[in-house]
C-alpha cells in the first residue's frame, strides 16, 4: 500500500562520495509514485565533520530537492553533526533547524530548534507520530519525548534516535534509560530506529502494558548503518513496505547505486540459516498492533476559486511604491470577480484572493438632473443625497487601492478574470509596495 524510506549515517557521502546521496534521493523521488513512498527518515550523522561548511552545503542541496518536491521527511543530529562530545548544535540548527520545516503541514513541533521534533503523517489508513531526538539526550529531552507520546496515544509511534542498539543487540546506559523511561511507558511505541554502530540488527522487546502478567506489546528495534562498506556505504537505504492486504510490513535493504538488494559483506551476514535475516524480513501487523482504518472527510460546504487566464490588462516595470492602473471596459451586468497577479524580475509570482462584486445599471438619484443645488446634467456640485464631485453614480470601492500582495521588486501587474469577471470602465488601482 505504501512505503517509508530510511537512510542513516550518510556522513561520508556528503564529505566525499556525494553520488551515493544523490542516488538515494533520485531513487526516492523517482519511485515516489510507483512505491507510494510517503515519508523519509534520517537517523543522524548527516555530515562527517560538523565544522566543514562544504559538507553542510552538499547535504543542504540534496535535502532541498526533497523540500522542492514536497516529500515529507525528518532528520536528527548524530555525533558527527555536533562535534561528538562538544554537542554543538549551531551548524545543524543553521541548516536543519526548525525554520526549515515549520511551514510544513506534517511538522508537529520542535524542541530546542529541531534537536528534537515530531512529525504527524497518515498513510494507508494508519496514523503515525514520528518522534526524533538527536545526539546526547538528557533528562529534559526524555521528558519532552514522553510529553509528545502522551499527546498522541492513538497514533503508531516510531522513535528515531542516532544511538540506541549495539551491534550485538545490547543497549548502552543512555539507550537503556530511553527503553525503560520512554519505550516501556508508552504503549503507542511500536518501533525504534537507529544507526551509529556499523551493522544491521533487529531486536524485539515485550511489554505488559496493563499489568496483568501477559505480554501486550512487541517493540521492534532496528539498527541500520552501512558506513563501513566502501565509499561510506555504497548508497544503501532501508524501505519499510506496508501491505494492508497481506497485513504485514516488509523491511528491505537496497542500493540504488549498485541496483542490488542486501549486502554480501561478511560483517552484515548472519551466521544462521538465513544470512540476510537482518536485511530483509517481515513483521506482521498483529505483532506491531497496527489496524488500518478507512478515513472519511466530511464538510458542510466549500468554496472554489477558478483562476482563468483571461487577461484584463497588464503593466510592466512598475517601480516599487507607485500605482499601476488599467482600464476595463465592461457592459455585462451581473456578478463578477477579478484577481491581480504580480511577477518579480526573478520569476516569483503572487496571486491575490478573488474579489467579487455585482455590476448593476446606474440609477438616477437626488442630485442627478434636478433643479436644486448640485443639479444640472450631473453637475459638479453636491446635491441632496448626491456625492461630492461630478454627481455620477459609482460603485463603492471603484477607485479603492487593491490589497497589498506582498510583491517586491518591480512587479508586473496582471488583472485577470476569475470565473465571472468585470469592473466596467472603472479604473482599477493597486499599489505596489516593498
Amino acid at each position: 500500500d505504501f512505503s517509508i524510506a530510511w537512510e542513516s549515517d550518510t556522513q561520508y557521502y556528503n564529505e566525499e562520495f556525494l553520488q551515493h546521496q544523490t542516488a538515494i534521493h533520485d531513487y526516492v523521488l523517482g519511485q515516489r509514485e510507483n512505491q507510494n513512498i510517503q515519508y523519509l527518515i534520517h537517523t543522524g550523522d548527516i555530515v562527517d565533520d560538523w565544522d566543514q561548511p562544504y559538507q553542510w552545503a552538499n547535504a543542504d542541496g540534496e535535502y532541498a530537492r526533497l523540500d522542492a518536491a514536497g516529500l515529507p521527511y525528518g532528520v536528527l543530529a548524530g555525533n558527527h553533526d555536533v562535534g561528538s562530545g562538544l554537542s554543538d548544535y549551531s551548524q545543524y540548527s543553521q541548516f536543519f533547524g526548525e525554520a526549515r520545516y515549520a511551514g510544513n503541514p506534517w511538522y508537529g513541533a520542535s524542541y530546542q530548534d529541531n534537536r528534537g521534533h515530531y512529525d504527524l503523517i497518515s498513510a494507508g489508513g494508519i496514523d503515525f507520530v514520528m518522534l526524533y531526538m538527536g545526539w546526547d539526550p538528557q533528562a529534559d529531552h526524555i521528558a519532552w519525548m514522553n510529553d509528545v507520546l502522551a499527546q498522541y496515544p492513538e497514533r503508531v509511534a516510531i522513535v528515531n534516535l542516532h544511538e540506541f542498539m549495539l551491534t550485538t543487540g545490547g543497549l548502552g546506559p543512555v539507550p537503556q534509560q530511553i527503553l525503560d523511561e520512554v519505550v516501556a511507558t508508552n504503549p503507542n511505541v511500536r518501533m525504534v530506529l537507529s544507526g551509529h554502530y556499523h551493522d544491521a540488527f533487529t531486536r524485539v522487546d515485550q511489554f505488559d502494558d496493563d499489568g496483568d502478567g501477559a505480554v501486550d506489546r512487541d517493540v521492534y528495534s532496528m539498527l541500520f548503518d552501512y558506513q563501513g562498506l566502501p565509499e561510506g556505504g555504497q548508497g544503501y537505504l532501508r524501505l519499510l513496505q506496508f501491505d494492508n492486504e497481506g497485513q504485514s510490513m516488509r523491511v528491505r535493504t537496497y542500493s540504488p547505486s549498485l541496483d542490488v538488494y542486501n549486502s554480501d559483506d561478511p560483517a552484515l551476514l548472519d551466521p544462521g540459516p538465513d544470512p540476510y535475516v537482518h536485511q530483509d524480513f517481515e513483521i506482521g501487523y498483529d505483532a506491531l498492533r497496527i489496524t488500518p482504518s478507512d478515513k472519511t472527510l466530511a464538510t458542510t460546504g466549500f468554496t472554489a476559486e477558478v483562476l482563468t487566464t483571461q487577461e484584463v490588462g497588464s503593466v510592466q516595470g512598475v517601480p516599487s511604491g507607485t500605482v499601476a492602473a488599467v482600464t476595463w471596459d465592461l457592459t455585462e451586468l451581473g456578478a463578477h470577480g477579478w484577481y491581480a497577479r504580480t511577477v518579480d524580475p526573478y520569476g516569483a509570482t503572487h496571486d491575490t484572493p478573488v474579489y467579487a462584486f455585482t455590476l448593476v445599471p446606474a440609477v438616477a438619484g437626488p442630485g442627478d438632473g434636478g433643479s436644486g443645488p448640485g443639479a444640472g446634467g450631473g453637475g459638479a456640485g453636491p446635491g441632496p443625497g448626491g456625492a461630492a464631485g461630478d454627481g455620477s453614480t459609482r460603485p463603492a470601492g471603484a477607485d479603492r487601492d487593491l490589497p497589498d500582495t506582498g510583491s517586491t521588486i518591480d512587479p508586473l501587474l496582471l488583472l485577470a478574470a476569475a470565473g465571472l469577471v468585470g469592473l466596467g470602465a472603472w479604473l482599477l488601482r493597486r499599489r505596489a509596495v516593498s
